[in-house]
C-alpha cells in the first residue's frame, strides 16, 4: 500500500494485517492461530473490495478444511465464490468438496 499523506492517522488497515498473518500461521502449520487471526481479518474487512474479502474467505475455507471443520470450509469457500465468481480455484474447490 502507498504511504499515508501526512494528515491522514487514522487506524492501520489490521484486517489485512491479520490476514497475512493468519496465512503466515497456516503455512506454519500453526491451524487454530490461523483460523483465529483469519476470522479477526473478515470482521475488520467489511468495508474492503470483494477480491480482498474472497482471498481472506478463500484462505479461512482452507484452514477449517484443514482443521475437519468441512462445513464451515465450504460455507467460506462459497461466500468466496460469491463474491468472485469467476475464481477457477474457488469452484475448483467446490466442485472437489472438503477433505474428509
Amino acid at each position: 500500500r502507498a504511504a499515508r499523506p501526512e494528515g491522514d492517522r487514522g487506524p492501520p488497515d489490521m484486517g489485512a494485517f491479520f490476514g497475512r498473518l493468519g496465512w503466515t500461521h497456516y503455512r506454519m502449520g500453526a491451524l487454530h492461530g490461523a483460523g483465529r487471526y483469519l476470522s479477526r481479518a473478515l470482521g475488520q474487512m467489511t468495508d474492503h473490495g470483494d477480491a480482498e474479502r474472497a482471498v481472506i474467505l478463500g484462505h479461512a475455507g482452507d484452514v477449517a478444511n484443514a482443521l475437519g471443520k468441512h462445513e464451515a470450509a465450504v460455507q467460506h469457500w462459497r461466500e468466496a465464490l460469491d463474491l468472485e465468481p469467476g475464481n477457477a480455484e474457488l469452484r475448483k474447490k467446490l466442485d472437489e468438496g472438503a477433505t474428509p
